[in-house]
């Protein structure tokens, strides 16, 4: 899949060569916030990824900051089989700046152009307040509260629009 060209960011589909600069911007904030135990763990996840990626069981895409051409995140729309499909986190650094917004617009874009879906979701925990409001100013809408592996979380749905 070729590269998708924002006004901010580039998504490129992950791939082999970009774990080292995914895991050097998966700063501890971000890790705690998505209660994933270690680097190495994440490692697993991102290799298990690739997997999925070859069997199109996911669209999974690295952030990168346009003008530096830097890692800064990542964004995954999981199969229907998953609850909360979307899994996704951005540097600290550019929270609050768009750029979030910018990705999950053009992620949502190639997800419903490639599938038949009328939605996806997402799960937020209930205190991490700053990723529900961003998932709402984004366009996500409230479905309902659900118990999580770690507490009470927000289910949210993307419609097609």
């Amino acid at each position: 899949m070729d590269p998708i060209i924002g006004s901010h960011i580039i998504l490129r589909q992950f791939g082999y060569m970009d774990i080292a600069s995914y895991l050097e911007a998966f700063v501890p904030i971000v890790q705690h916030g998505l209660h994933v135990s270690s680097v190495q763990a994440e490692h697993a996840y991102l290799v298990d990824r690739l997997t999925k990626i070859k069997e199109r069981k996911t669209l999974f895409f690295i952030i990168f900051e346009k003008v530096n051409n830097v890692c800064i995140g990542a964004i995954e729309i999981r199969g229907r089989e998953h609850s909360g499909q979307l899994y996704c986190w951005l540097h600290p650094r550019y929270w609050g700046k768009k750029f979030f917004r910018e990705s999950l617009m053009l992620a949502s874009r190639v997800y419903f152009s490639l599938t038949n879906a009328l939605y996806f979701t997402a799960r937020v925990d209930i205190d991490n307040i700053r990723s529900y409001k961003a998932l709402k100013k984004c366009g996500f809408v409230d479905y309902q509260l659900v118990e999580g592996a770690y507490g009470k979380q927000f289910e949210l749905l993307l419609r097609k629009r």
